[in-house]
């Protein structure tokens, strides 16, 4: 495959370098850890970075564009941009000595802070590393005003996380807030994207704040729209067995249960389906 690198296809070429990048032995990875290691320099607890101002024929030949469209703010970004994305974001914790969150707390503090932490950020959906979902959900929970979680890429972390950890930081999100926050927020793109089927004590929960969210009267149509989505993935994801659980407790004189009375109804038509449905087959 490192011969590929020097076929006179370009779409050959293309192909190969990527591929070379996913394999932490083959020269190419190697060749890209070196280069971070000139360009990101750790020194008394601040970064240097030491971008070049075009890739040499070796960086080409590895992938690296001299203009890559991707990337906004200018080549330099994007030669680092396209680096950070491909090197292994494990690599940055034995290369500074620091854990993930340390290492995206290090990188958020430099002018070049966006295009670092876009590179960690498509490295960790690259590489397939659930530590580093992990570390990123709990950074974006802290800064949720970055403009890399609308990239599409961002909605890739959540299935990158087991069943449990999911959970874990759900319970964590939920726990910081009183309220179900919307959709452009850490815990609602993790409960979207991450398939699993919820715990018993997680579905409850966000039940029993879906029933606090309906009857707090001061808000506007508006702002309760996003209830909306968590309600059609209680339906799909909780354990059906709670269905008589959840087809109680809900507050039908409050002023926004004419809104909400339909909605709530398909949820537990959809859980009372579902908990049918497993009934059958256990029968079977």
């Amino acid at each position: 495959m490192e011969r590929c690198l020097d076929d006179l296809r370009k779409e050959v070429r293309q192909a190969a370098a990527p591929l070379l990048a996913k394999i932490p032995s083959s020269q190419l990875a190697k060749r890209m850890a070196k280069r971070a290691a000139d360009c990101l320099v750790l020194k008394d607890n601040s970064l240097k970075i030491n971008i070049w101002e075009e890739p040499d024929d070796s960086a080409q030949r590895d992938g690296i564009l001299k203009i890559h469209p991707g990337w906004a703010g200018g080549a330099k970004a994007g030669h680092l941009g396209q680096l950070v994305s491909l090197v292994p974001p494990s690599h940055w914790e034995a290369y500074f000595e620091k854990t993930p969150v340390e290492v995206l707390a290090l990188f958020s503090k430099t002018d070049w802070s966006e295009t670092l932490l876009r590179g960690c950020l498509e490295a960790t959906v690259f590489h397939q590393n659930p530590v580093w979902a992990t570390a990123l959900f709990e950074f974006w929970q802290k800064n949720e005003s970055l403009w890399i979680w609308q990239l599409p890429v961002a909605n890739q972390l959540a299935a990158l996380l087991p069943p449990s950890e999911a959970a874990r930081l759900a319970f964590k999100f939920l726990n910081e807030t009183t309220s179900l926050p919307n959709e452009t927020s850490p815990l609602f793109q993790l409960l979207k994207n991450n398939s699993a089927n919820w715990p018993a004590e997680l579905s409850l929960l966000i039940a029993n704040r879906f029933r606090m969210e309906i009857v707090r009267d001061y808000r506007q149509v508006w702002q309760l729209q996003h209830l909306s989505g968590y309600l059609q993935m209680l339906g799909l994801y909780c354990d059906p067995a709670l269905f008589d659980q959840l087809q109680t407790g809900w507050s039908n004189d409050s002023v926004q249960w004419r809104m909400w009375e339909k909605p709530v109804e398909d949820m537990l038509t959809r859980v009372l389906f579902r908990r049918e449905m497993r009934e059958e087959m256990m029968n079977m």
